[in-house]
């Protein structure tokens, strides 16, 4: 460098600082005019300028040239952007160390000691990560290295499928405008329709084609497959790049035309439908669905001979054996799948009850009469229904006046037939001279017939299956009759018809918790013959046949079915019962009439889980051993032992109810606060009408109609005899109420005018409960 224009650049560079004071801060008045400087003055002066520090590598040497022009200033920060160009041209990088302090080194290197990731921080080099959607990131790799400048440098990480890259800003944003638009999404989506084979089967092929294209060295993006199998269609959903997409076109296309060309056997069992009913549907469904091969497969399969499938039903295991194409079993699978499910059931419980309101009248007179002759005797009598006897054992008391043993007996036997009698009884007997008797009574007999309860069955049936109650008998009825020509050698057919109370419910489970019953509701009974020489008998028949929808749990009433029979009957002396005036001394005649309606009311209850079975199951052990406790009066053994003993199920008590209803006020006998669970098993302490609680008030008597009585009314005199069932155990007293409230509110026909009591008990195993 020549001497003057060493001298120009010392001057210049005494210039800048006394430039740079004069002028305020950051006004862009910079100037950078260096012309061939050696580069360690210009480092000195940009450090002057901006206050960075600067650490120079020893191979950073030589002269450089910057100018920013003689009209017009630069910003600071434009400046240092010009000098880190200058350094760039010049073979060196300015790699940030600290946020004011750089390190100058070659560019070869600079790359390699680049600053924080995904900043620039306004040096030369920057590093940069990209993350990659679609396209593999070695490939990008691969093709980004030919673009990338020489001192940059560019990384693939397979894991994330990531670049890293470190270079210039300006050339890292490059790289990313030019990645974004390369990393698209080029691959199809296709959905391809089976036949033949299994849309599973068919999606393990097409990944296993895609492994292996891969590790014959094609790209991992150009190999790669995603494929979802649908079963319920059969069909393969496969997204791949359209290379890819055409193997996989073909091998599909082969594997659903091999899997027409023969048929195999496959095995399915049951869990909860019938084999034989469903080889039946299945049957049916195969004749009509019956698939028809498309052009590609009828090429395929030409000179096989197409066969039907078949199926088959075992009933050992419920087991079903289909025979046929993959397509057939396929189909037929997907059909047992839906259909064999497990059922809910449905407790049908029935009251059926006939409400009569029936009158009879008798009117009639008896008489006897008897005469002693020696040791014979003479009588005469007219009697009619129950006064036959009375009549005779007083005549016998009569007769017998020489042994006071069978008098007694006699006139104890009078007694007790008379006791017999129906209706209003007036009559006398004398003794008369020489043995003879008479005796006569008069009757008058009215009855009226009240309703009473037929039957009340439960029963348990599947859902859509029929159940049948049946209480009643079988009796012969004659369909036909023949004779041979001479009358004899008769044949004669015979069937059974069922006579009684038959109620047959078919249920079906609505969406929301409702019911359809398809109810036939019988009664019949035998009337008696058409003639007295006749073996043909008549029966009164009375039916209800009807389809309803009632909610889970309520009760519906069916009835409305009136009997009415009017019957007349008349006994007589012969010739005297016809006689004037005096015939009415020798005949009895009776008069019966019935008006009978005939009412079913039906329960429906759907169980469709193991734990309302259970409940269902302790409610009816619960009545059940309730009636026992009646008629036993006590003494009959626990029912849920018995059964435990002989089935060895139930071994264990059912656990005690669930408080379901809202909390109520702990009864007064407790004191605040104290664990009821600890209590003893002493009776409780019956609390003062002023103070129940909300759960004692429960358990108190139904009121009679017409108010309250009067308080200074003496309570009414109970029997002595007591009758009592237990309807169930429960935690506390508060949860007790609101089971006899259910209870009331279910049937308060039934249980109108009835109290209940809870009493507290205390069982080793259950704990404290108590006993409603």
């Amino acid at each position: 460098m020549s001497r003057n224009k060493f001298l120009a650049a010392i001057a210049g560079l005494l210039a800048l600082p006394a430039a740079a004071a004069a002028q305020p801060k950051d006004r862009c008045e910079e100037r950078l005019n260096f012309e061939n400087i050696e580069i360690g003055l210009v480092i000195d002066e940009m450090a002057s300028r901006t206050g960075r520090k600067f650490l120079v590598d020893p191979r950073v040497t030589g002269n450089v040239t910057v100018k920013s022009g003689a009209e017009g200033g630069l910003c600071r920060e434009e400046a240092w952007e010009l000098f880190l160009a200058a350094l760039r041209v010049n073979g060196f990088t300015a790699t940030p160390i600290t946020a004011d302090t750089f390190k100058i080194v070659p560019a070869q290197i600079g790359a390699r000691e680049a600053g924080p990731v995904n900043e620039s921080n306004g040096s030369g080099f920057a590093t940069q990560i990209i993350r990659l959607d679609h396209v593999n990131a070695q490939e990008a790799a691969s093709s980004i290295t030919q673009i990338i400048g020489e001192t940059g440098l560019v990384s693939s990480v397979s894991s994330t499928n990531s670049l890293i890259v470190v270079d210039t800003p300006d050339n890292i944003e490059r790289i990313r405008q030019i990645v974004a638009r390369v990393d698209r999404d080029s691959s199809v989506v296709e959905t391809f329709s089976l036949h033949n084979s299994s849309a599973a089967e068919a999606a393990a092929a097409v990944n296993a084609l895609a492994r292996q294209a891969t590790e014959e060295g094609a790209a991992a993006s150009a190999a790669r497959v995603q494929t979802t199998p649908i079963a319920s269609s059969n069909r393969l959903l496969v997204r791949a790049r359209p290379e890819m997409m055409s193997r996989v076109r073909a091998i599909i296309a082969e594997l659903d035309a091999v899997g027409a060309a023969g048929a195999s056997l496959a095995v399915v069992q049951l869990a909860h439908a019938d084999a034989e009913t469903m080889v039946k549907l299945l049957g049916n469904l195969a004749e009509a669905t019956a698939p028809a091969p498309d052009a590609e497969a009828a090429a395929n399969l030409a000179g096989i001979a197409q066969e039907r499938p078949r199926l088959s039903a075992y009933p050992p295991t419920n087991s079903i054996i289909i025979y046929g194409d993959a397509e057939t079993q396929r189909t037929m699978k997907s059909v047992i799948t839906q259909l064999d499910v497990r059922r809910e059931q449905v407790l049908v419980e029935a009251i059926i009850v006939e409400v009569s309101d029936g009158t009879a009248r008798q009117l009639g007179v008896n008489y006897f009469a008897a005469d002693r002759n020696g040791e014979r005797v003479l009588f005469s009598s007219n009697t009619f229904g129950d006064a036959e006897r009375q009549l005779l054992s007083d005549a016998g008391r009569g007769l017998l006046e020489s042994d006071p043993a069978k008098q007694e007996d006699l006139a104890q036997d009078a007694l007790d037939s008379l006791l017999g009698l129906s209706g209003f009884s007036f009559g006398g007997a004398a003794t008369f001279g020489s043995g003879k008797i008479f005796g006569a009574i008069l009757t008058a007999i009215k009855e009226d017939d009240q309703s009473r309860v037929l039957s009340f069955p439960s029963v348990v049936t599947l859902d859509n299956e029929p159940a049948t109650l049946s209480v009643g008998q079988e009796i012969p009825i004659t369909t036909g009759e023949t004779v041979g020509d001479d009358f004899t050698n008769t044949f004669r057919t015979v069937s059974r018809e069922e006579v009684g109370i038959i109620l047959k419910v078919t249920p079906h489970i609505n969406r929301g918790g409702t019911i359809t019953l398809k109810i036939d509701q019988e009664s019949s009974n035998v009337a008696g013959q058409i003639i007295d020489t006749s073996t043909d008998l008549i029966t009164n028949k009375r039916a209800i046949t009807t389809t309803s929808v009632v909610d889970n749990g309520d009760i519906l009433v069916i009835g409305g079915l009136v009997d009415q029979s009017e019957e007349q009957a008349a006994s007589k002396t012969p010739v005297l019962g016809d006689a004037p005036l005096i015939g009415n001394l020798f005949r009895s005649s009776s008069r019966a009439k019935t008006n009978r309606n005939l009412m079913v009311f039906i329960r429906p209850t759907i169980i469709g889980t193991r734990q309302a079975a259970r409940v269902v199951t302790d409610r009816k052990l619960d009545f059940i051993s309730g009636q026992i406790a009646v008629a036993s009066k006590g003494r009959a053994p626990d029912l849920r032992a018995r059964i435990a003993e002989v089935t060895g199920a139930m071994a264990e008590a059912p656990p005690l109810r669930d408080e379901a209803a809202p909390a109520l006020a702990p009864p007064t006998d407790a004191a605040p606060g104290a664990d009821t669970a600890r209590e003893t098993a002493a009776r409780p302490v019956e609390p003062k009408p002023a103070a129940l609680s909300a759960a004692d008030a429960a358990f108190a008597p139904t009121p009679l109609a017409g108010g309250a009585p009067d308080a200074e009314q003496s309570e009414p005199t109970l029997s002595s005899v007591f009758h009592g069932a237990h309807l169930g155990s429960y935690r506390s007293r508060a949860s007790a109420a609101a089971g006899w409230r259910e209870l009331r509110e279910n049937w308060p026909l039934e249980l109108d005018a009835l109290s209940a009591k809870a009493a507290r008990f205390n069982d080793p195993a259950r704990g404290a409960f108590e006993r409603l």
